[in-house]
């Protein structure tokens, strides 16, 4: 019955051994209950080289020792293998690893002994430590019996169980790394060089050691075998494991005798000399001019082919040369480029396009402006900032504009200001405030009066000047007036005069002397006779024509008589002998019996009315004054 029990559980485990690796990678994916960490294994070190493959790992056994003396009665070698999994603490050295689990060989590199094969590739030189974690069982059956060392009798149980242990150990990756010499149609080639490393790359020093070759000069080591020579003694060459070997050729010279030519290359002119340098050796140093080539506005830049360090044919070398318009000691064609820029500096405004220059070398003159800017109403002041005289940068230059209302051709904040006043003219009286214009430019409009000079009782007749149309210089221009005694808006001394004339109007007798006023203006009060007309044996019935108020034109007025009443009576008229017109005007005849009320006599007995009436009035309000003082 313990027979089939034990079968059927075997039966389980082998059934677990052939489940996929990943199911069993660690103790957590598939818990054994009766399952114990057995041994913590430092297996030591492995060496390999790159692109080597896997090696096996032995297993280990379970012993029975002898409790007496402690001698081995017997080993178990384990049954089956599973749940292995391993981690790499450098993963860049071995690359697709994998493990042959439960493997059995009986012969061979095995020795008879079960293993676990490791499989992976050495990908890289260097060195990683590999942590290796696999499950096994031992399956014995009892056995007891008496040992063969101390032949005390033991008892031993019966065996079977699950165990798993860990292993470490380091994988030491090494690559051989070699540099070989081909002595390339010569002898006496360095012998082959070689290191075992573990590092991914390795360093070599050129041998020192020369070939020889005869009719030939060694010159150094070549990648190739008809290459030039890029080694020499001494010289570092590093080989890295992708490419761990090398091989380099030697690079002979022919010791044929040749000749090196400098010459100046250009056609029309000799800038200097050829140079020329014959019988050389193959090999040796090839010559170097001798001096400095110089050419007017160039700058030598070399020599066309580039001068070999050593002669290996007959060569011509020809100077190179580049253009040097700035004469600063460096090609145009390798030096910096700059741009200068004209431009209006007028927003929202075209005045003239840009001009652009590119491609000027530094020092060089720099390029005026094509032309001369104009701006309507403007005059042109320069250049901000100011044009340099040479280009050492790039550079904007804006116009700078300065207005000229006056267009005459000059910035209006660069020329004279004048002032333009206008004053009344009159001395002790202000008629009008000083009007005064000041910061007139020369040829603007001169600005006028604002408003219409006026002056009671007088008439503006204009300015003293006369105002110019435009300005020229400082001015004060004074009104002229016109004196309006009428106030009919003309000056008195441009209108027509007239003249007012009395007369008595008696023919063969002269009454009164004519009055006449002359010089009299239109519209003003006809002057009156200056008296009363009077006339011995008349009354005085007034003029006619009625006299006009205002004068309007020459006007003469004659004296209108009628009979006095009293001269009837008597029978006759006064002697008129005794009547004489008197000169001067207001004259009137004397002896007159009857005498008209003179003009003005009534006005004078109303004056003397109201003189009473306030005195009557002062006088009452004194008593009533006195009287309320006396209470």
């Amino acid at each position: 019955m313990k027979k089939r029990i034990l079968s059927i559980l075997l039966c389980a485990l082998l059934v677990c051994g052939l489940l996929p690796t990943s199911a069993l990678a660690a103790p957590s994916d598939a818990p054994l209950s009766n399952a114990s960490q057995n041994q913590n294994i430092d297996a030591g070190s492995i060496s390999k080289n790159v692109s080597d493959t896997g090696f096996y790992q032995r297993m280990p056994r379970l012993t029975d020792t002898c409790r007496s003396c402690g001698g081995v009665l017997r080993e178990f070698i384990p049954d089956d293998y599973f749940g292995c999994s391993y981690t790499l603490s450098d993963e860049d050295v071995l690359s697709d690893c994998s493990f042959k689990v439960g493997t059995f060989k009986q012969s061979g590199d095995y020795n008879g002994l079960p293993c676990l094969e490791f499989d992976y590739k050495a990908a890289s030189p260097g060195t990683t430590t590999v942590k290796l974690t696999f499950y096994y069982q031992f399956d014995a059956d009892q056995e007891s019996g008496y040992c063969d060392i101390c032949g005390n009798y033991v008892t031993c149980s019966n065996n079977y169980n699950h165990y798993y242990d860990t292993v470490t150990f380091k994988v030491n990756v090494s690559e051989t790394y070699s540099l070989s010499y081909d002595a390339n149609g010569g002898s006496g080639a360095p012998a082959t060089e070689s290191k075992k490393s573990t590092e991914k790359s390795q360093e070599f020093a050129v041998s020192t050691n020369a070939p020889t070759r005869d009719d030939y000069t060694f010159v150094g080591w070549s990648d190739s075998e008809d290459g030039d020579a890029s080694y020499q003694a001494g010289d570092k060459i590093t080989l890295s494991y992708e490419a761990p070997s090398k091989t380099i050729y030697a690079v002979w010279q022919t010791n044929q005798k040749y000749t090196v030519t400098y010459t100046d290359g250009v056609e029309g002119e000799e800038v200097f000399a050829d140079q020329v340098y014959s019988d050389l050796l193959s090999g040796t140093t090839t010559p170097a001019f001798d001096g400095t080539p110089t050419r007017e506005g160039y700058v030598f830049k070399g020599w066309t082919p580039a001068v070999a360090e050593t002669v290996t044919a007959d060569a011509a070398y020809t100077a190179v040369w580049g253009e040097d318009k700035n004469n600063n000691g460096v090609a145009d064609d390798e030096e910096d480029k700059y741009t200068v820029t004209y431009t209006d500096g007028v927003e929202d405004e075209e005045v003239f396009a840009d001009q652009v220059y590119s491609d000027l070398l530094s020092g060089t003159a720099t390029p005026a402006f094509d032309g001369t800017p104009t701006r309507e109403g403007y005059v042109f002041k320069g250049w901000t900032p100011a044009v340099a005289e040479t280009v050492t940068a790039d550079a904007a230059y804006t116009a700078v504009w300065g207005e000229d209302k006056n267009n005459n051709g000059v910035a209006d904040d660069e020329e004279d200001k004048y002032i333009v006043t206008y004053t009344d003219g009159v001395e002790g009286e202000e008629v009008f405030a000083d009007q005064i214009y000041s910061d007139l430019l020369s040829g603007t409009a001169t600005p006028a009066f604002d408003g219409t000079p006026t002056r009671e009782g007088y008439v503006f007749k204009g300015w003293t000047p006369a105002v110019a149309e435009t300005v020229t210089d400082d001015a004060v221009y004074t009104a002229v007036w016109g004196e309006d005694k009428n106030n009919n808006g003309v000056a008195d001394d441009e209108e027509d005069k007239y003249t007012v004339t009395y007369t008595d109007g008696v023919e063969g007798e002269e009454v009164f002397a004519d009055q006449v006023y002359s010089d009299l203006l239109s519209g003003t009060a006809t002057p009156a006779f200056d008296g009363t007309p009077t006339r011995e044996g008349y009354v005085f019935k007034g003029w006619t024509p009625a006299v006009s108020e205002t004068v309007t034109a020459d006007a003469t007025y004659t004296a209108v008589w009628e009979k006095s009443p009293s001269s009837n009576k008597s029978g006759g008229t006064t002697n008129s002998s005794n009547t004489s017109k008197s000169s001067g005007s207001g004259a009137s005849k004397s002896n007159t019996s009857v005498s008209s009320p003179k003009t003005g006599d009534e006005s004078n007995i109303t004056l003397w009315i109201v003189l009473f009436a306030f005195s009557g009035i002062a006088l009452a309000g004194v008593l009533v004054y006195k009287r309320r003082k006396t209470n």
